[in-house]
């Protein structure tokens, strides 16, 4: 894994943390919602024949993109896993955070210190 790539991964992850476990239920409702309920009810109503096509195509692109931050942010919590358990692995964390939102980027920095050629003296020879 390349050097910035683990801090990316990280600020990525916390993005889509935030965006997807918010600090309102009423988020979480409407992400549902969008995700789930109204592309089902506007795809029962173009059946019926009272739907609007611009109902159905919105609901089916707002719909598709939530899921993909969904599944990118599955991916990044199973990425995230494995840096921490990478960290274990290595006797990290190296440093540390009182705020546990930025937790992700101390398996970052865990990660790519451990990696050959990531700092001075690493033993790498050219």
């Amino acid at each position: 894994m390349p050097l910035a790539d683990a801090f990316n991964k990280a600020e990525r992850y916390i993005q889509l943390r935030t965006f997807f476990h918010p600090s309102r239920s009423v988020s979480n409702l409407k992400q549902i919602s969008d995700m789930i309920v109204m592309p089902m009810i506007a795809f029962f109503m173009w059946f019926v024949g009272v739907g609007d096509a611009l109902f159905v195509i919105s609901s089916t692109m707002t719909a598709y993109d939530l899921w993909k931050r969904y599944n990118e942010y599955m991916s990044l919590e199973f990425e995230m896993q494995r840096m921490r358990l990478r960290t274990a692995v290595v006797g990290g964390p190296f440093i540390v955070t009182n705020d546990p939102t930025y937790l992700p980027y101390v398996w970052a920095d865990a990660v790519t210190r451990t990696q050959p050629g990531s700092h001075p003296g690493s033993g790498r020879t050219v």
